[in-house]
């Protein structure tokens, strides 16, 4: 406990979860069992707990409730004070020390306090539904925000999936198309099995088979017969002897 010499220093701060009837006490509910007072122009506020009086400023300070008041201890000095009803609303604080004896007069002013209490609690009331109210929209925004995540979440396993597929496909096409190749450039009748499924194929199927092999990438960009052999047979589906010889040797020689 500090010097209870400076009695200006000395401010009780105890924490309370019962009710305490005694005389002079608050009606209102956040003053239960909370005694205020003024001592030499410092505020004393003390407060009770489940295991009695204590002191949070000096966990060291032991408190003992008496029939007329409180009995402070400091057990490392052994200074003891005690805060004693004298009459009504009329209390003092009385010190014993070393340095001898003190007296200093203190008011309760549970009253005054319970009507300040009284006139800002509708307000503390309006503030604290305020801040519910914002603290309900704001936990909907979070669960709504929760919701969306998980939701794109979901999409986007949705979309990768897709798109493994399509790298699946494309893979597997890949293969095909370099078997296709292995195939025509070591066999020479491979060709001629090629460009005949050319002629069956639809005219979008077979304008995109043919602008992916090499037919498309090369042989169009040649000069002579061959290029006009490509066009005619990707345009017409149509392919003279002629044409389907020089365009045989050029698979041969450079596949598919």
């Amino acid at each position: 406990m500090k010097n209870f010499s400076d009695l200006k220093k000395l401010i009780f701060v105890i924490f309370t979860f019962g009710v305490t009837a005694t005389q002079g006490i608050a009606s209102e509910a956040l003053l239960e069992g909370v005694r205020p007072f003024i001592c030499n122009g410092s505020a004393v506020v003390l407060l009770e707990t489940e295991t009695g009086w204590v002191n949070p400023s000096d966990p060291s300070t032991e408190l003992t409730r008496i029939k007329t008041g409180w009995r402070m201890e400091d057990p490392l000095s052994g200074q003891v004070a005690y805060l004693i009803e004298e009459n009504r609303n009329s209390w003092s604080i009385e010190v014993l020390s070393e340095e001898g004896y003190a007296k200093v007069d203190c008011m309760d002013i549970a009253d005054s306090v319970s009507d300040v209490v009284t006139i800002i609690k509708p307000t503390l009331d309006q503030n604290i539904s305020q801040t519910q109210e914002d603290l309900n929209s704001v936990t909907e925004q979070l669960f709504k925000s929760l919701s969306e995540i998980s939701e794109l979440k979901l999409e986007n396993d949705k979309v990768l999936e897709k798109l493994n597929k399509t790298k699946a496909t494309l893979d597997a096409k890949h293969n095909e198309y370099i078997a296709l190749r292995s195939f025509v450039t070591q066999n020479p009748s491979g060709a001629l099995l090629v460009l005949n499924n050319l002629l069956t194929m639809s005219p979008s199927e077979r304008n995109q088979a043919i602008r992916k092999s090499t037919l498309g990438t090369n042989a169009i960009n040649q000069s002579g017969m061959l290029p006009t052999c490509v066009k005619i047979l990707r345009d017409k589906a149509k392919m003279s002897s002629g044409c389907r010889d020089r365009i045989t040797d050029f698979l041969v020689v450079e596949g598919w």
